[in-house]
């Protein structure tokens, strides 16, 4: 009895062990498919916005998504957008503490966030912008580790750099929504933990034009 006691135990100790090693496979994988489709977009991204802003050509215009709260901001009714293989763009974040320069898509979705950040809510012309992404360790994975006063850097489609300091890094419940789009920020990045029950959330505050 206690010999298949025992061996019961040694089946499912391995079956637990398979499934973890599947589980940590699986989202290397995802991982390493994100770096991959950054990697591709940035160059291309950079290369078009540059192009714009020197031959001083607006980008197209695109329809603003609806914020996913009622109490973020309310955006204007058409923003300038980049288009790279058929995906909208807002701009690139680039944040120097983390040594990341990131794509921005201008429309949030699980396949898109799994490719690059996405825009949450609002837009970088009005408080209550708020960008989102994955704990990749090559996204969102360090924001917990930024400090009071680090530089957060905004390049719009237009061309527009939209400077920001770090002004507090704090953790809310994953259904606090009102509490991720609050306004009084101009600017919000924010990923999951890896429990998924909490986000890390970093405020900015818009540096004033010198």
């Amino acid at each position: 009895m206690r010999k298949s006691c025992g061996t019961l135990l040694l089946a499912v100790g391995i079956l637990l062990l398979a499934a973890a090693l599947l589980l940590i496979s699986y989202n290397t994988a995802e991982e390493s498919r994100a770096e991959a489709a950054v990697e591709a977009v940035m160059p291309a991204l950079s290369a078009a916005i540059a192009a714009q802003a020197a031959a001083d050509v607006p980008p197209a215009l695109d329809a603003v998504a609806e914020p996913p709260a009622s109490d973020a901001q309310p955006s204007p009714a058409a923003e300038p957008v980049v288009q790279i293989d058929g995906e909208a763009f807002l701009g690139y974040l680039t944040i120097d503490a983390l040594a990341l320069s990131l794509p921005v898509r201008q429309t949030l979705t699980e396949p898109n966030l799994k490719a690059s950040p996405c825009r949450y809510a609002g837009s970088a012309d009005a408080r209550g912008f708020v960008i989102a992404a994955h704990n990749y360790r090559r996204q969102f994975a360090g924001l917990g580790t930024l400090a009071v006063g680090d530089a957060v850097r905004f390049t719009d489609a237009a061309g527009c750099v939209h400077t920001y300091a770090v002004s507090q890094v704090e953790t809310l419940d994953a259904a606090d929504v009102t509490g991720m789009t609050d306004a009084n920020w101009d600017l919000t990045l924010f990923t999951c933990t890896y429990s998924g029950e909490r986000r890390v959330t970093v405020r900015c505050t818009k540096a004033e034009a010198e």
